[in-house]
């Protein structure tokens, strides 16, 4: 709720002049804006309220800002993109996840072999865990965090059924992978 909030302080105090400006003149109270935020880019029920209680619609307002402010992709960001479809764009794509896939292959081959019961790190670079019985996924996460100094995020963080589980990434640098698995299985 704290977020929410903040963001409605925001587009308080970042709207309320253009709002001024955008009320009829007939108007002599600074409207009260009231938000309700369904996510960041799309705000459909933000309006202002003179204080005779006419109603100012500010989606018009919000979207000439955003329209102003971004103006479409960059140009970068377009040749960027199209770049990876090119030959060497592909070859490119195709050896940053094989990278990752190795990193996960070596961190499930530890996991394993370090008595952990483990999923995934096959077809992605994500590999779940099984924490020991007994054990929560927060105090598994403070066991490897003290311990081999290895960080993951706990089950409970994808909601009450992940408890009891952990999550690892295969994102990182070869050599921290391998650093971790070693500590893991105390070498």
């Amino acid at each position: 709720m704290r977020h929410i909030s903040a963001r409605r302080v925001f587009l308080t105090a970042s709207m309320s002049a253009r709002v001024q400006r955008n009320v009829p003149s007939s108007s002599t109270a600074i409207p009260r804006l009231q938000a309700s935020l369904a996510c960041d880019v799309a705000i459909p029920s933000l309006t202002a309220r003179t204080s005779s209680g006419e109603r100012v619609a500010l989606n018009p307002l919000w979207n000439r800002r955003q329209c102003t402010k971004f103006n479409g992709t960059s140009y970068i960001q377009q040749r960027a993109a199209e770049a990876i479809y090119t030959e060497e764009g592909k070859a490119q794509v195709r050896a940053t996840i094989d990278y990752y896939m190795e990193n996960a292959r070596i961190m499930r081959e530890g996991l394993i072999k370090a008595g952990f019961q483990v999923w995934g790190g096959v077809n992605a670079p994500y590999i779940w865990l099984k924490t020991p019985e007994g054990v929560s996924s927060w105090e598994f996460f403070d066991q490897l965090l003290h311990g081999p100094n290895i960080v993951g995020t706990p089950g409970v963080g994808f909601g009450p059924s992940g408890e009891g589980y952990f999550r690892l990434t295969a994102f990182g640098q070869r050599e921290d992978c391998v650093r971790a698995m070693e500590r893991l299985s105390g070498k």
